[in-house]
């Protein structure tokens, strides 16, 4: 869990995604209760971030399936990232 996922924060096919600099898509997944999403807002520990907004979080990429989380339906088939707690 020591990656840097860094972009761009967007919203494709109803999907809240990372868009890298190359145009590469990630989900970030956060641990439950960490962030929450309302309103086109994303709150993460001590800050908002809205579609548009550069983000950067640690974690790395699930490699699979995270079948403890709950992924929308929308995200099918794009590489997931869990996010870190710490």
């Amino acid at each position: 869990m020591d990656a840097l996922l860094e972009g761009e924060l967007a919203i494709v096919d109803d999907c809240l995604v990372i868009r890298q600099g190359e145009g590469a898509l990630a989900v970030p997944v956060f641990p439950a209760g960490d962030a929450s999403w309302a309103e086109g807002v994303l709150q993460w520990r001590d800050g908002e971030y809205r579609e548009g907004d550069t983000i950067a979080v640690g974690g790395g990429f699930s490699g699979g399936a995270m079948t403890s989380a709950y992924i929308p339906q929308g995200c099918e088939g794009i590489e997931l990232f869990a996010v870190s707690p710490f």
